[in-house]
């Protein structure tokens, strides 16, 4: 693997660097609030990261009762026609 590529640590892939480590780094401070060791951080491709970030803010809405009903709606509907 080449220095301007990473291997996202969900699906394995190999991706080309879009950013610095610097910057990489900086976008973390950002999420997380705070800075985190460096072993205890993983490099994850955009895809992954944009599925990971949707499953949490999910879990958050069901946890925190803030579904809105068009989503609960649609969700009973699946439900339904796959049951």
């Amino acid at each position: 693997m080449k220095n301007s590529e990473y291997e996202c640590a969900h699906c394995n892939g190999i991706f080309e660097k879009e950013w610095s480590d610097e910057e990489a780094m900086q976008e973390s401070e950002v999420i997380h609030g705070s800075r985190l060791p460096n072993e205890d951080l993983a490099i994850v491709c955009d895809d992954c990261f944009k599925e990971m970030d949707l499953h949490y803010n999910f879990d958050k809405m069901i946890h925190s009762n803030k579904i809105p009903a068009k989503i609960l709606d649609k969700m009973e509907e699946e439900e339904k026609s796959n049951g």
